[in-house]
C-alpha cells in the first residue's frame, strides 16, 4: 500500500489523463479519485481491481512497487470501457492485438527487477549456507580437540 497514492497519480498523468476522465469511466464520485490519489481513502476490492485492470498492472504492483522509478514510455493508446480511445497516436485494430504493449514492457521491467532481487536473495541465501557449514565443521573440530 506504499505506493498506491503515488502510482495512480504517476499511471493517470503518464497517460495524458484528467481526474474527471478516470472519475467517469470508474463511475466515482469528483472528490474520490482526488483523495485516493493523496492517500485520504483507498477503494474497495472491487474498485480496486477495476484500477489495476484498467491500467493493466498487476495489484500486487499497483500497491507495492514504485513505479515512478522505472523508466518506460507513456502509453500508446488506452482503451476505455466504451471503446472510445484516449489516445495521442491512433493503432489500427489489428496493431493493437500485435502490439507489445507499453505496460507489457513496464511488466518486463518490474519483473527483471524482481528476479534480480530473487538472485541476490539466493546469493546471500548460499553464503550462509557456506558460512553455516564452515561454523559446524569448527564447532566439530573444536568439540573433538
Amino acid at each position: 500500500m506504499k505506493y498506491f497514492s503515488s502510482n495512480l497519480e504517476f499511471l493517470r498523468k503518464r497517460n495524458g489523463l484528467k481526474q474527471l476522465e478516470i472519475q467517469e469511466k470508474l463511475g466515482i464520485e469528483r472528490t474520490t479519485w482526488s483523495n485516493y490519489e493523496r492517500g485520504r481513502s483507498f477503494p474497495n476490492l472491487k474498485l480496486f481491481h477495476e484500477i489495476s485492470k484498467y491500467f493493466g498492472i498487476s495489484e500486487y504492483d499497483l500497491l507495492n512497487t514504485d513505479l515512478t522509478k522505472l523508466n518506460y514510455p507513456p502509453s500508446e493508446k488506452l482503451i476505455i470501457s466504451n471503446g472510445t480511445p484516449h489516445e495521442k497516436k491512433f493503432l489500427t485494430d489489428s496493431a493493437i492485438t500485435n502490439h507489445y504493449c507499453t505496460y507489457c514492457i513496464l511488466k518486463d521491467e518490474i519483473i527483471h527487477s524482481k528476479e534480480q532481487i530473487i538472485e541476490a536473495l539466493q546469493g546471500q541465501i548460499e553464503a550462509l549456507k557456506i558460512a553455516a557449514f564452515h561454523m559446524e565443521e569448527r564447532i566439530k573440530h573444536l568439540s573433538a580437540g
